[in-house]
């Protein structure tokens, strides 16, 4: 039987290649002042900003496209997870490289200021005026604080800072920077928008069902439909595969009944038949063979109106865990344990160790915005052998 068993859940919010991980701070921030007047100073110059995809990796980090800089925006983790693995989430430190537990920050978003042309003496101050919870640096790990003030006639062609969210936005698109020129008219502090570039920050929290997002008690009755669960495979394995012989369909106790699994099944999912199968052996006949907590955990996502825009933002999810387990193999034979296998969590506090397949998780966000992960930490016995 498994001597040991610690469940951790582990979400990686991918963004893919159209597709997409300091501290945190309460104020306003440098809001936009809209009584500004924006007009044509007569500057001679130009500004225009690049703004990339956070999540520095094969699922991200690519540039926005020019024209949908501001309609559909960048689109990053907000940074409340522990990438480099110092035990603190990233957005409480100012130095995100990579410890022994972690990988250098990779969820910070990329900010080009383009400069063309020549500014005319009297236009002699570049602004990032902006809204959201961001934070701009100097490096992808953050490290050195960025300004948001230049002097234009000291910047190169192109600057680059690097923008953190240091909290989930609260609707999409609400983090906004515009690139503005100021200069002084007869005492009186004039400006010009010269571009504008939006993003969202997501994240993901349990929903709140009481408990945390689990569903772990045998006296949780619900079904998926009825909590949001609209990925038919996952529905599949709770309310016909892992259904225990009195009905019920999560937590401790008793699971299916299983015989030699059958080839192929609703989801192509090898030995995961439509109903609950007994098994052939006389002397386990009737018997469960599978044992341990059945745990089901749903999520919603953040910001709340995200979930009407997962295709516009080009937004994927994979739903992964982190597992430290021991396995060990009781024959009923001749009544002996195998050898014990183990398996630790990975090293690195942001790294999955078990995503094999995607049965027992909701990848695709339901049309209310929800993702849940099953597992059933235990293994069924067939014939004369149980995996414990």
């Amino acid at each position: 039987m498994k001597q040991k068993i610690t469940f951790l859940m582990l979400w990686l919010m991918m963004i893919s290649s159209y597709n997409i991980y300091g501290q945190r701070e309460k104020g306003n921030g440098q809001r936009m002042n809209t009584g500004f007047e924006y007009e044509d100073c007569g500057c001679l110059g130009s500004f225009d900003l690049t703004i990339y995809d956070g999540l520095i990796s094969p699922y991200g980090g690519n540039a926005v496209s020019y024209g949908v800089r501001a309609t559909k925006g960048a689109v990053t983790v907000a940074n409340l997870n522990d990438t480099n693995g110092d035990t603190y989430p990233d957005y409480m430190v100012d130095n995100g490289s990579g410890t022994s537990k972690g990988f250098n920050e990779i969820d910070l978003m990329r900010l080009d200021i383009n400069l063309t042309g020549v500014f005319t003496e009297k236009c002699a101050t570049f602004k990032l005026k902006y809204k959201g919870k961001i934070k701009f640096w100097q490096l992808p790990t953050k490290q050195i604080a960025a300004p948001i003030e230049y002097e234009i006639a000291t910047m190169a062609a192109v600057t680059t800072v690097w923008v953190e969210a240091y909290d989930v936005s609260t609707s999409v698109k609400d983090i906004e920077i515009e690139a503005v020129v100021e200069w002084e008219d007869n005492g009186t502090i004039k400006s010009k928008m010269y571009d504008l570039v939006k993003a969202t920050a997501i994240w993901v929290q349990p929903v709140n069902n009481g408990n945390n997002g689990k569903y772990t008690s045998r006296l949780s009755t619900p079904n998926p439909a009825s909590i949001g669960l609209d990925e038919s495979c996952l529905a599949h394995l709770i309310d016909k595969v892992f259904i225990s012989i009195d009905g019920t369909k999560f937590g401790l106790g008793k699971n299916t009944v299983y015989t030699e699994p059958p080839i192929g099944g609703p989801c192509g999912i090898n030995g995961w038949g439509s109903t609950s199968c007994i098994v052939s052996d006389p002397v386990y006949s009737g018997k469960d063979g599978s044992y341990g907590g059945r745990i089901l955990i749903g999520f919603e996502i953040l910001p709340l109106d995200l979930k009407n825009h997962f295709t516009t933002l080009g937004i994927k999810f994979n739903v992964t865990r982190r597992i430290s387990k021991i396995d060990r193999i009781f024959r009923y034979g001749d009544k002996t344990w195998g050898a014990a296998t183990t398996t630790g969590f990975p090293n690195f506090l942001d790294q999955s160790n078990d995503d094999l397949d995607d049965f027992d998780g909701d990848n695709n966000p339901t049309t209310n915005g929800k993702l849940f992960s099953f597992d059933n930490p235990s293994n069924a016995h067939y014939g004369n052998t149980y995996f414990g």
